[in-house]
């Protein structure tokens, strides 16, 4: 199961890098991102972290809480109340499994969302994290995909 990674996102206002572990401990049911990197401006700070429930990879980090209603847990964060959702990032770039890859992607000059020149480093994350992760759900509807639709059938 992996239990870190790296995301590369970027706004018209800033570059950022973010390392997403598991804060999951014996009392302690969080998701903890924390910003390793800045270029630009942005509330969140270096050396700042966001912790939630769960993260959903879509084209966006999405910090949320699942949803239960009735006897069904909704994983989804598109299919829950958006007052569920704590905070979201940037556009993402691109997710590594390794810190000095991220580093490379964040010194790039003019990162894009879902750029192409990462997407075999992004693939190889979201195949990592596959379907059944306990604190990562993978956003696959087009709409939302961080990757193109074909390409998504590979992560299962």
């Amino acid at each position: 199961m992996l239990l870190h990674f790296f995301v590369v996102t970027a706004s018209d206002k800033a570059v950022s890098v973010y390392h997403i572990r598991s804060g999951f401990k014996k009392d302690e049911n969080r998701v903890v991102a924390e910003k390793i990197a800045l270029r630009g401006e942005s509330s969140v700070l270096v050396g700042n972290s966001l912790t939630s429930v769960m993260v959903a990879i879509s084209s966006y980090i999405i910090f949320y809480s699942p949803e239960k209603r009735g006897e069904r847990l909704y994983r989804n964060p598109f299919q829950i109340d958006i007052a569920n959702w704590l905070r979201f990032s940037a556009p993402i770039v691109a997710l590594f499994q390794n810190k000095d890859t991220a580093m490379t992607c964040f010194a790039t000059e003019h990162p894009h969302p879902a750029d192409l020149r990462w997407q075999k480093d992004t693939m190889s994350v979201l195949a990592s994290v596959g379907r059944d992760h306990p604190w990562i759900e993978i956003c696959c509807e087009e709409e939302h995909s961080l990757i193109p639709r074909p390409s998504s059938a590979m992560i299962r």
